[in-house]
Parts: structure tokens; sequence; C-alpha cells
């Protein structure tokens, strides 16, 4: 059964006796990338919103998975089985690219207990290390805000990502990486990546190449070398693939990322909590005792206190992070992999050990 399924769909707009869509019929599977061409006008990105449940057909209908989307509650749909891609990014400028992520997750109800670190991994996985997903949004290039908005389509893990004109604001270059990405989503993720574009360049990463043409969607290209190349393709990116965890390494990664992240709050808040107590006992002998020597004792507690208080747990915090680094290490080297893998397996095995519960209860 394929993924998405539309049959006969038919739709206008209110103020009009035209179909902007007509009879359109196609299937729509995980694993391949395809391409919805046409000129300006011709209902591409009004077949996008109807794919992605912002409205409904006029007739005919979308099926996902076997379910009518007229019958289904459609802002679940939106923020769990499908992700969008847009031209102009549409990220919170003032908000940095992690934050990004972890707004997008709590708006799609994910209970991941540990949203910060999976934001990480996630835009890792798309070329975005941690200094630059801790900064700005209004800081990030363009290639590298597209690159968080494709994060932010996968934060809930969807079946089908849309992307309308990903690349219509980007140089060639940085074109062809953003294209890399949304193709090893299809072909190494399994996801179903629908693209509407003018580029014959983005097309071309198509498995499967439709146009729209008087309301009608037409093949224009069904099956290309690059879906013949596949398995070859496969073959050479398993080796970047995440590994599969057993549950003991899955729980000493739990562990280890727990620990990690109970560490980085030690580092912070202990040492303000010895630095403000020190300035309150500063204040107390300038107060109390006062002259000469209270006033010189208070400001050499005020001027020693910062670095006697945050040095020590700084050296404290760093080797207990480089420890846990090692461990890290440690299952890497287990599993043959790099700990940025590794680090992307634990989630996987998470989220599948999460959907598992769900379909028991």
């Amino acid at each position: 059964m394929s993924l998405m399924k539309i049959e006969d769909l038919t739709y206008r707009y209110e103020s009009s006796n035209k179909n902007v869509l007509n009879k359109m019929t196609a299937e729509f599977d995980k694993g391949k990338v395809y391409a919805i061409v046409g000129k300006s006008g011709s209902g591409k990105t009004t077949l996008l919103s109807l794919i992605s449940g912002l409205d409904v057909c006029t007739g005919g209908s979308i099926s996902y998975s076997g379910k009518n989307l007229k019958e289904t509650d459609r802002d679940e749909y939106r923020a769990k089985s499908i992700g969008v891609v847009f031209q102009s990014y549409n990220l919170l400028l003032n908000a940095t690219a992690a934050e990004n992520i972890v707004l997008s997750m709590n708006i799609s109800g994910s209970d991941e207990p540990y949203k910060k670190e999976y934001a990480y991994a996630l835009l890792e996985r798309m070329g975005i290390d941690r200094e630059t997903a801790d900064r700005k949004i209004l800081k990030l290039s363009g290639g590298e805000q597209q690159r968080v908005g494709i994060a932010r389509a996968l934060a809930h893990n969807p079946d089908i990502i849309i992307a309308d004109e990903p690349t219509g604001n980007l140089d060639s270059e940085t074109e062809a990486d953003i294209m890399d990405i949304l193709s090893k989503l299809a072909h190494d993720d399994e996801k179903c990546v629908i693209i509407v574009t003018h580029s014959k360049k983005v097309s071309s990463y198509a498995d499967d190449i439709y146009g729209i043409a008087d309301g009608k969607l037409v093949p224009v290209r069904i099956g290309s070398a690059r879906r013949d190349q596949k398995k070859d393709d496969k073959q050479i990116s398993s080796k970047n693939k995440s590994p599969t965890l057993d549950e003991e390494t899955f729980l000493q990664l739990k562990a280890i990322y727990s620990a990690q992240k109970n560490n980085s709050a030690i580092a912070v808040w202990v040492p303000l909590i010895i630095w403000a107590a020190c300035l309150i006992t500063a204040f107390l002998l300038s107060t109390f005792i006062g002259g000469f020597i209270g006033n010189m004792a208070a400001a050499v507690i005020a001027v020693l206190s910062a670095p006697a208080a945050f040095i020590p747990m700084r050296k404290f915090a760093s080797g207990c992070q480089s420890a846990l680094s090692a461990k890290l290490d440690e299952c890497a080297k287990k599993f043959e992999t790099t700990t940025t893998q590794l680090r992307q397996a634990y989630f996987d095995y998470n989220s599948e050990t999460k959907k598992r519960t769900e379909q028991t209860e």
C-alpha cells in the first residue's frame, strides 16, 4: 500500500468556478524523492497545501496510510506525520537554531526527555555543529538557515517531508548540499520527500518527476539512473548510518547523557550559589563591621569570590565531561562508528521504544 494516495483530486477557490486542480491522481511511497514542476499559477503550492492538511479538497480524496485526510484529525496529522520545508525558512529569528527545534518538538507534543540534546544531534546530521546551533538565526547564512529548517521539519520524525522551492534563495553550491540532504532522507531514512521546484537541477535529484498541466498531474519522468544506483548508494552510505543498539548499550548511553546534563547544570549553578553567598557575606561585613577592615575584607571577598567559585568548579566539570566523553568514545569504537552517529542511534532507539509502547497501549 502506498504511503500517500491522491484519487480524482479536485480543488477550486470559493470565489471561482474554475478548478485549479482537476481529477488529479497519483501515489507517493517511502524511500523516494518526488519533484513537482510547472509554471507559476499552475497549482503546485495549492497541491502542497492539500497534502500538508492545511486545506481540504473540493472533490476526490487524499489518503495517508489508507486513511482519508478529510476523516482524520488534520492538526495531529500536521504535528506528527508531515514536515514542511519553506523557501523563506520561516524560523524564529531571535531564537537559536537549537531553540527552534525544541519549540517545534514542544508544539508537536513530543515527550522526548532530552529535547535539547536531540536538537543538537539532529542539527549535527544536517551539518550544523553545536557552536553554530547556539547562535541566533539572524547570525546564520541562508544555507545554514535552510539546514535548520530541514532539521525542524524532522523534529517529530514524520514520514513525509514536503518542500516548497527549498533552494530558491540559495546559490548553486549550497543548493547541491541541501538536495544531498533531502535525497539521503529519502534513500537512507525511508522518508517520502515531495519537492515543488522550478529548477532543473533540483528536479534531477528526483526519482520521479511530475508536471502540472491543466490542473492534472502528468508524469514527466518515472524512474531514473539515481534509482538504479540506489543499492550502490545505500552500500556506500551504510558506513555513515547510525548503528543499531541493544538495550544494554542504550541504558548505558542514557546514563552518560543524563550525567552530562547534570554535570552541565552543576557547573553553572553551584559556582553561582557560592558566588552569591560570598557577595552576601561581603555586604554584611561592609554593613555591620564597617571601617577600614570591614570594607577591605568585603572588597577582597567580592573581587576574589568569582574566580574562587568558578575556576575549581569549571575544572571539576571539565574533568567529568572528559571522562564521560571517553565513555562515549568507547561505545563508538564498539560499534565502529562516530559519537554523533551513536547519539542519533540513541534517539532512534528511544523513539522506536516509545512507538512500540504506544502501539501496545
